[in-house]
């Protein structure tokens, strides 16, 4: 069966832009597409290329970027590198617009140029110095290896707009998000931007902390302190730290289960053993193996009684 083409959506919806023929072109190469946003307008992308340093050197992230770039690891992008590894260094180019100076500020492959960076590969960007933001957002809507914006970082961008606007959880969900998404999901996601920077450290990603994992953590964290959990975690389970960071890198979608559970038996307090209560009336004589040997009634009982707990103790003695 042959291979389904790779392309990008182009404004005009005729001819999609073809990012095979990308992926051989060299350093230098351009195509010309038109705007998605401004009619009779033609964009110039040039195909440049960054290695080593000159990639975190002479490229910058665009400022409003969702993403959090100080998450960005060698374990939270194992599954990209794993990609670049495979193919041979990355295929599909980001999009970036071209300065004055030389540099490139990258509105989409953020990822991408983390990844290459620290995987030794060059980083490839169509760049054009008459690209608006918005229309590179359009352009990029296809990507090799998908990593939507984690819960944790909705939550920091959510968290803002509260504190800016003064909203609600709901005024949220409303107003920002056009009731895309409930009020309880952005509570969870704002309560995960304020768990502890070392806490999150933890897990392999953001997007392992998903929204059943995060009220865990904050329930954990009013039994135990931020360091005291990491100090455990690290000492006494540093095997299951990396066998979440090997597994995440192989396939993205892994949970870390395993750590949550680890992270709440340690945390909770354990549940106490209820000790039967006993009438004051009655004295129980037990062995040092907590056997009962003997009973005896500190009021004696009536002739009623008496027979109701013969019967008692015949069906206890079957």
């Amino acid at each position: 069966m042959a291979s389904k083409k790779r392309s990008m959506v182009s404004p005009s919806e005729a001819e999609p832009i073809d990012i095979d023929a990308l992926i051989g072109a060299k350093n230098g190469s351009a195509i010309e597409i038109d705007s998605p946003i401004r009619d009779g307008v033609k964009i110039k992308l040039e195909l440049l290329e960054f290695s080593g340093d000159d990639i975190m050197d002479k490229t910058v992230v665009y400022d409003v970027n969702q993403r959090n770039q100080r998450w960005l690891t060698e374990t939270s992008l194992g599954p990209l590198i794993n990609a670049f590894k495979l193919s041979r260094g990355q295929t599909v180019p980001a999009i970036g617009i071209l300065n004055d100076d030389g540099t490139v500020t990258v509105v989409a492959g953020s990822r991408r140029r983390k990844a290459a960076y620290l995987s030794g590969y060059p980083y490839r960007i169509l760049a054009s110095k008459n690209l608006l933001p918005e229309e590179a957002s359009i352009i990029t809507e296809v990507e090799n290896v998908n990593s939507p914006i984690s819960l944790i970082e909705n939550g920091e961008r959510w968290s803002k707009i509260q504190d800016q606007f003064s909203l609600s959880y709901r005024e949220i969900a409303k107003e920002i998000e056009d009731g895309g998404v409930s009020h309880t999901y952005i509570a969870i996601g704002i309560n995960g931007y304020k768990l502890p920077d070392e806490i999150k450290a933890l897990y392999p990603s953001l997007n392992c902390i998903n929204r059943k994992t995060i009220p865990k953590l904050k329930k954990a964290l009013e039994y135990k302190g931020a360091d005291e959990i990491c100090d455990h975690i690290n000492n006494a389970h540093s095997d299951i730290l990396k066998l979440c960071a090997e597994s995440y890198a192989m396939h993205s979608d892994t949970n870390c289960d395993k750590l949550t559970n680890i992270i709440e038996a340690f945390c909770f307090p354990k549940p106490q053993k209820k000790v039967p209560e006993w009438h004051s009336s009655v004295t129980l004589t037990e062995t040092s193996k907590n056997e009962i040997e003997g009973i005896k009634f500190n009021t004696p009982l009536s002739k009623d009684k008496v027979e109701k707990l013969k019967v008692f103790l015949a069906s206890l003695l079957k």
